[in-house]
Formats: C-alpha cells, sequence, structure tokens
C-alpha cells in the first residue's frame, strides 16, 4: 500500500522536472533517496503531466468523493446505531472511506466509539456535543 506523497518528494520531482530529467530517471533517483515505495510511476507521470501545463503548485489535487459529508452527517444523526455496512452500501464505498469522512466531519463536534464485530458488522454510535 502506498502513502500519501509528502511535499518533499513533490519538490525533488519539480526539481527532476526543471532538469529535464525523464520520468524514468526521475523515478529511479526518488528511489534512490527515498526507498522503493516512495511513488509509482504513473504518480510521477501525473506530476510531470501537471508540470508540463505550467502548474507547478506542490499542493495535492483534492479527488471528488462519492460521499456527500452532509449526508453522511444527516443519516448518522437520523440513526446513531447505523451500521457501517447500510453506509457502505449507501454510497458505494469502503469501509475506510467512510471512517475517513466520519473523522473530517467530526473536527470537535462529537466523539466516535466504533465497536468490532458486531453480529458481523460495525456499529458507529455517536455522542454529540451541543454548546
Amino acid at each position: 500500500m502506498r502513502r500519501h506523497i509528502h511535499a518533499d518528494v513533490r519538490l525533488c520531482a519539480l526539481y527532476e522536472f526543471k532538469l529535464g530529467h525523464s520520468v524514468n530517471v526521475a523515478l529511479n533517483n526518488l528511489i534512490r533517496a527515498y526507498g522503493a515505495n516512495v511513488l509509482s510511476a504513473h504518480t510521477l507521470q501525473n506530476w510531470y503531466r501537471r508540470f508540463r501545463r505550467g502548474d507547478e503548485s506542490l499542493k495535492r489535487e483534492k479527488r471528488k468523493s462519492p460521499i456527500d459529508e452532509s449526508e453522511l452527517k444527516r443519516l448518522i444523526e437520523e440513526n446513531p446505531r447505523i451500521r457501517m455496512a447500510d453506509l457502505t452500501r449507501h454510497f458505494g464505498v469502503s469501509n475506510k472511506s467512510i471512517r475517513h469522512h466520519i473523522t473530517s466531519i467530526a473536527q470537535g463536534e462529537f466523539r466516535i466509539y466504533i465497536r468490532t464485530k458486531t453480529v458481523g458488522s460495525i456499529l458507529l454510535q455517536f455522542s454529540f456535543m451541543i454548546e
């Protein structure tokens, strides 16, 4: 499993691009510096494509998510004991994606309690903090 590419690796990729190095040469240099799992050739090709378009910003582009966080929050508020399997089926995404979005919308508003293996599924319980 590949980790997110950190800003220092993206900066090195831009440096390699400005030197005129090909994707393959740049990838080999990055692997020597950061290790074999630093990034894939496909990811580096995407960065090079951005650089060629003139976009030298090193910020990651956010992907469009199939999860509408306001809808996710509404579903959980309506049924605090909703099963993770129901949420994954509703949005058509993995458990990991649902958990990521729950954490994202939480931001101190509520605490999350996760219980595993409850009749073969995961139950989420929310304790909302009202101010």
